[in-house]
């Protein structure tokens, strides 16, 4: 489960605090996908859910950095995500069937 590892471990409707709905639909997308390629099944109404609750910036350093983040060469603690950015992507795991 690289992919979901390598979010959490370093990730969709919205306003100003409900995240950026077009990125949230890219990360959410992305991870499905990469979750997919490795036989592993994840909720997407769960991960809408979880990228709803982001903040615009903490979905837009998501999707900055998300190549980096989907190949495991950064982890989501050193790309400044929020405190409470962080807790919410750590729900991910939540999401996994």
């Amino acid at each position: 489960m690289v992919s979901v590892i390598a979010i959490v471990g370093f990730s969709s409707c919205g306003g100003d605090d409900g995240g950026n709905s077009n990125g949230a639909e890219v990360i959410a997308q992305e991870l499905i996908k990469s979750a997919g390629d490795q036989g592993i099944e994840v909720d997407a109404d769960c991960l809408d859910k979880v990228f709803s609750e982001l903040s615009d910036a903490d979905v837009n350093l998501l999707t900055e950095n998300l190549d980096g983040l989907n190949n495991g060469t950064l982890e989501t603690t050193a790309i400044g995500l929020s405190d409470e950015g962080m807790a919410i992507v750590n729900k991910i795991f939540d999401c996994v069937i």
